[in-house]
């Protein structure tokens, strides 16, 4: 079945095979892998889901930083597996979209089957704030994080 609630801002995606290291050092099998922000009140992670190219996505969440905060240079990407090579047919086409907005962005994530993002939200969210999220299929979750110190040249 598909992943749904409300919770403070999540994002991730469903594995086909991904572990975990487990207090003894043994690998464990995980189902999923998620962010759950952790960010300190007053800098606030930006989140949205799209199915159309990265570039276009990655500017409009940078449109939407709230005042008086920078995009810190993280980035989160978790596309759904058929993108990526499987739709553009070469490598690192979102990636490198991204990272010709944002000149400095540290991106993490990874191809899911199923991405785990909001439901209809785009914007940003301190964590303590409750939003919709729900599983996806054939989409791109990104989420760009801010920070209140610095000026990025993005």
């Amino acid at each position: 079945g598909k992943v749904s609630g409300t919770a403070p801002l999540h994002y991730g995606g469903i594995t086909k095979e991904a572990w975990s290291v487990g207090e003894d050092g043994s690998l464990q099998k995980i189902p999923y892998f998620w962010v759950a922000s952790r960010a300190k009140l007053g800098t606030p992670v930006g989140v949205t889901t799209f199915t159309g190219e990265a570039a276009p996505a990655v500017r409009g969440l940078l449109d939407k930083v709230p005042s008086g905060l920078h995009p810190s240079g993280d980035v989160g990407l978790f596309p759904c597996f058929t993108r990526g090579v499987n739709m553009y047919g070469e490598e690192n086409v979102e990636s490198d979209a991204i990272a010709g907005v944002m000149k400095n962005a540290r991106i993490y994530g990874m191809f899911a089957h199923g991405e785990l993002g909001p439901s209809t939200y785009s914007g940003f969210l301190d964590s303590i704030e409750k939003t919709s999220c729900t599983q996806h299929s054939g989409t791109t979750i990104l989420s760009v994080h801010t920070s209140a110190e610095g000026k990025d040249e993005f």
